[in-house]
This record gives structure tokens, C-alpha cells and sequence, in this order.
């Protein structure tokens, strides 16, 4: 929202509103990614504490490394956005 409001300051200009709006949209996207790869922690370890994903992780890496793709890349997507 901070950023939205930054790059939008000068709203009587066409370029910086649509760059505000443009910033709102990516950070919501990379939102949207996060909560995505958090749930995914959640349903798959059923936990999120960090200590308790750590023993379980290198079983769920003997058994297929897909999901741990997937979470990962949806953690990055939140970082990014």
C-alpha cells in the first residue's frame, strides 16, 4: 500500500497513477504467491513450525521433490512481488 501511495503521489499524472496501480497489482500477486506457498507448508508438513518441517523435509525429499519445488517457488513469487 506504502508504495501504491508513493509512486502515485503525483496522481494528476496519467504516468504515475498507472505506475501506482501497477505496483499495487505486483505486490498482490506476490501476496497472492506467499499465502499460496505457505498453505502448501501447512497442508503438506501440517505444521509451520520450522523445527518440526526440518525433520520431516528429508522424508518428503526421499519421496518426490515436486511439492518442494512448488513451495519454494511460491515462497520466491512472494519475496519478489
Amino acid at each position: 500500500l506504502c508504495s501504491y501511495l508513493l509512486i502515485g503521489f503525483w496522481f494528476t499524472k496519467k504516468s504515475a497513477a498507472d505506475a501506482g496501480k501497477k505496483a499495487f497489482i505486483v505486490n498482490r500477486i506476490g501476496d497472492f504467491g506467499f499465502l499460496l506457498g505457505i498453505m502448501l507448508i501447512f497442508v503438506t508438513f501440517g505444521t509451520l513450525n520450522i523445527h518440526q518441517i526440518s525433520l520431516q523435509a528429508p522424508e518428503l525429499l526421499q519421496v518426490g521433490g515436486g511439492i518442494v519445488t512448488a513451495m519454494t517457488l511460491l515462497l520466491f513469487i512472494g519475496a519478489t512481488g
